[in-house]
């Protein structure tokens, strides 16, 4: 997962570690330690696309850091 590249587009759309934490209904330390280790669920990956209008969310998900 490219973790620097989904901070990039939560930056851009001007979303704090916290407001996404909520949206994804967990706590920010949660959030906070699947972003560390670039381990979001499918589901999650999915609604984080949704919500940060990711176009390409396989290039952000799926590849290597």
């Amino acid at each position: 997962m490219k973790v620097n590249e989904l901070k990039a587009y939560m930056t851009r759309k001007g979303y704090t570690q916290e407001q996404m934490a909520k949206k994804l209904n967990m706590s920010k330390n949660t959030f906070n330690k699947k972003l560390n280790n670039a381990k979001f669920g499918c589901d999650e990956a999915i609604k984080l696309s949704e919500i940060l209008e990711i176009t390409d969310p396989a290039d952000i998900f799926l590849s290597k850091k």
